[in-house]
C-alpha cells in the first residue's frame, strides 16, 4: 500500500464529538458519529500507535488494507472494536442469539458494547427483537435493551478477535 494516500477515519462513537491529534499537532474534531476526515498514513499509525481510539472502536478506519496491516482483520476473522457502525448494526439485526453470545464473549470495549446496544434499541422499538437476543445483549453488557439505561459492566481481557462469518 502508498503510505502516502489520504486514509478515512470515522466518528465510531455511540454518541457525541471526537477529537484527534495529528502528528503535526493540530487538532481535528469530527463532531457526531458518522462524520469523517481523510488522513495521511502517518497520522492514523500516530493514533493507532498512541492511544486506544481505533482500538476500542471509538475511531474507525474506512480501508481494509490499513485494517489488515493492523492486525484488525485477517482473513474471515475481524476485531469487533473495528467494525463500523453500520457493521455492527447488520451483526446486532442478522446473527441469532448464539451468535451475539459469541460474539459478545470476545473482548469488546464499552463503547462497542454502547453501540450493540443502542443499535438494539433502535431495532427493538423500530422492528421488534427476539426476546432471547435481548437477554443476551442485556446480559453480555450490563445494560439494558428495553430502557434508556446505560450502565456498563468493566472491559475483560479476552481476545477481540471474532469470525466474520
Amino acid at each position: 500500500m502508498t503510505k502516502a494516500k489520504m486514509i478515512r477515519v470515522v466518528n465510531n462513537m455511540p454518541t457525541g464529538s471526537l477529537g484527534i491529534v495529528l502528528t503535526d499537532g493540530k487538532p481535528i474534531v469530527l463532531p457526531k458519529p458518522g462524520s469523517y476526515k481523510e488522513v495521511s498514513f502517518d497520522n492514523v499509525l500516530n493514533i493507532y500507535t498512541s492511544c486506544k481510539l481505533i482500538q476500542k472502536g471509538h475511531l474507525y478506519i474506512d480501508n481494509k488494507e490499513v485494517r489488515i496491516e493492523f492486525g484488525l482483520e485477517d482473513g474471515d476473522q475481524v476485531d469487533i472494536n473495528a467494525l463500523s457502525r453500520e457493521e455492527l448494526g447488520e451483526l446486532v439485526k442478522e446473527s441469532d442469539a448464539k451468535h451475539l453470545e459469541t460474539i459478545l464473549a470476545a473482548d469488546t470495549s464499552d463503547g462497542t458494547k454502547e453501540k450493540i446496544v443502542l443499535l438494539a434499541r433502535e431495532q427493538y422499538k423500530n422492528e421488534s427483537m427476539d426476546a432471547k437476543k435481548v437477554k443476551v445483549i442485556e446480559t453480555a453488557t450490563g445494560m439494558s435493551v428495553t430502557e434508556e439505561d446505560l450502565q456498563s459492566k468493566p472491559e475483560t481481557t479476552k481476545s477481540s478477535m471474532i469470525s466474520k462469518k
